[in-house]
């Protein structure tokens, strides 16, 4: 590779002999290091050995995840499990939740400035993975907006996480479910992993909010999304009389079988996070395992937890000049609704004074104090914003 003049290596992770990546991958970076010609070590092994824990020393880059594929929901999978690793990426060594999907037409241009965005602000490698000889105007806009590439290549090297959740305010918003990390180090409020069943009305209720979880819209299509609704079961005049809401929990196989079709609650395993109802076929990605204790509804498949999805996020990470980038995320799949960042939130001070620059938009918005509302944003889209303090404090800050 030296002799070749290569820059930039990806190790992947297909037709092993069956070695541990620890083992394999250290062995790359000695012959890289021995050649005397600076190449960076992108690893791939795709995750499955959770390499950020134990890759620092071995790769520039890291794959967090598996493949990513062009459609919404696989790249906000990735995206999210990157993201529990936030803290382990830094200057020299990289999270990677896989390579841009930008520009191959499995989602709306709107989606693809959304995913620019969180891999922008997650310091992730700029990998782009389309036809760049046939890219629309959209995606080459997207692709060279220079203050969105800025916040990547941005020489702090602090990959911005997750800091803020909010649930939409739509009473009738019908909220994804999902299944996630357990674990509440990822910003988990807890009442959106927990869940109490009523064996007496079939229902399944969300501690966070008290809905009950839900076939879309009745719907009896194989792989049907469950959402989180209002309760209406035996209304008369509900769709489906609300059957779509009853569920029998059977504890002899840990199925959660739809009392409205009697499909199983599936964890959707070819879509992401995804969890639909599907005819039932007894592996372990429809068995459920109900905790007790901590009301936790665990998928037997990788032990990921049942998971109400809160629709506004806001993602944040700072910047070497003290400013902060911050990503307002309408994760629903419906509706248009402002989010609200907090100062609190990105590190300032609730009185502090800052510069707020729309990054897409690439105009200053304004100066403000204590928090930030945006405008409505549309459903899978984003805001990026920068939100500098102004010269007179930082000077206070810092000196």
């Amino acid at each position: 590779y030296a002799s070749w003049n290569v820059d930039y290596l990806k190790y992947d992770n297909c037709n092993t002999d069956g070695t541990i990546p620890e083992v394999r991958y250290p062995i790359m970076r000695d012959a890289l290091n021995a050649s005397g010609r600076p190449i960076f070590f992108s690893m791939c092994e795709w995750g499955v050995d959770t390499p950020a824990l134990w890759a620092v020393n071995v790769g520039n880059s890291w794959r967090t995840t598996g493949d990513i594929r062009d459609n919404w929901d696989y790249m906000m999978f990735n995206i999210d499990i990157n993201n529990d690793f936030a803290d382990k990426a830094g200057p020299g060594g990289w999270n990677d939740p896989d390579m841009l999907e930008i520009g191959n037409g499995g989602m709306t241009d709107a989606e693809y400035s959304t995913h620019f965005s969180l891999w922008a602000i997650s310091k992730a490698p700029l990998l782009i993975g389309c036809d760049v000889t046939n890219m629309s105007a959209a995606t080459l806009s997207t692709l060279t907006n220079p203050e969105v590439i800025a916040v990547n290549q941005d020489s702090l090297g602090v990959q911005g996480k997750k800091v803020a959740f909010a649930s939409s305010q739509f009473p009738n918003a019908s909220t994804e479910i999902v299944v996630a990390n357990c674990s509440t180090s990822s910003k988990i409020e807890p009442k959106r992993l927990q869940w109490t069943y009523n064996s007496q009305d079939g229902t399944i209720r969300s501690s966070l909010n008290g809905k009950c979880l839900s076939i879309n819209n009745c719907s009896i299509d194989e792989g049907a999304a469950i959402v989180l609704n209002e309760c209406h079961f035996n209304d008369s005049q509900a769709q489906c009389q609300g059957k779509n809401q009853q569920w029998i929990v059977r504890t002899s196989d840990q199925t959660v079988i739809s009392q409205m079709n009697g499909k199983c609650l599936n964890d959707n395993l070819k879509h992401g996070p995804n969890v639909d109802a599907y005819t039932c076929d007894k592996q372990d990605h429809q068995q459920w395992l109900w905790n007790v204790t901590d009301g936790t509804v665990r998928t037997k498949h990788d032990g990921q937890c049942l998971t109400v999805l809160q629709e506004l996020e806001v993602w944040a990470g700072p910047l070497s000049d003290h400013s902060q980038a911050v990503v307002l995320l309408n994760r629903g799949n419906s509706g248009s609704e402002s989010i609200t960042v907090k100062w609190t939130d990105i590190g300032f001070s609730n009185n502090q004074a800052a510069v707020v620059r729309d990054l897409w938009a690439r105009k200053d918005l304004g100066i403000f104090t204590g928090s930030f509302t945006s405008p409505n944003i549309n459903y899978h889209s984003v805001i990026m914003l920068k939100i500098t303090p102004t010269r007179k404090q930082i000077l206070e800050n810092y000196n």
